[in-house]
């Protein structure tokens, strides 16, 4: 049932009920209506949040991978970092699929982690000027998403699981370290 039958099955519903529910129906519209009016305040909190994340990943893993890089007489700049995180996101999840799954398109997920890598090297030593942002971020993106279209839900879980856990790890950290760092 699409949402042309959902309308008509309210305007049956309006139809049949009594005076009383209708005005029921009008109020919760009305209220439902009000909390998506109010949706600029929750924005506002969660920009904050996603804020102190952001700061919190740029000095605790841009930061330190950069001082590194510094030890030896190399500067990577904070795009190429910022890639080979994700690029190491999207390939923790394509080895745990390889891993635990006896999958028969095992080649693919290979295929996915080689170009993961071929990409990284490729960003690594010829910088950012001969790689496009849609080869580097976005057709990894989209083979992987292709990929995972047609598997099972048990696959997906097992994909998504250290990517979620590590974005919502570093927010939370990043919430935990603002609170402890307040000073009002």
């Amino acid at each position: 049932m699409g949402l042309a039958g959902d309308i008509n099955e309210a305007k049956k519903l309006w139809n049949e009920s009594s005076p009383l529910f209708r005005v029921v129906i009008v109020i919760s519209t009305f209220l439902a209506i009000s909390s998506i009016a109010s949706m600029s305040d929750v924005i506002f909190h969660w920009k904050g949040f996603i804020s102190d994340g952001l700061q919190f990943y740029n000095s605790w893993a841009i930061e330190p991978l950069k001082k590194f890089a510094l030890k030896f007489d190399h500067s990577i700049y904070e795009r190429n970092l910022n890639f080979i995180i994700v690029i190491g996101l999207l390939n923790a999840g394509l080895i745990r699929v390889y891993l635990n799954e006896t999958y028969r398109e095992r080649y693919l997920l290979i295929f996915f982690i080689i170009f993961n890598y071929g990409n990284m090297i490729k960003i690594h030593i010829f910088g950012t000027s001969i790689v496009s942002t849609w080869e580097i971020i976005f057709l990894p993106l989209v083979l992987v998403s292709l990929y995972l279209f047609k598997t099972p839900i048990k696959i997906k879980i097992l994909y998504f699981t250290p990517i979620i856990f590590s974005i919502l790890s570093t927010l939370i950290l990043a919430a935990i370290n603002s609170g402890l760092t307040k000073t009002t």
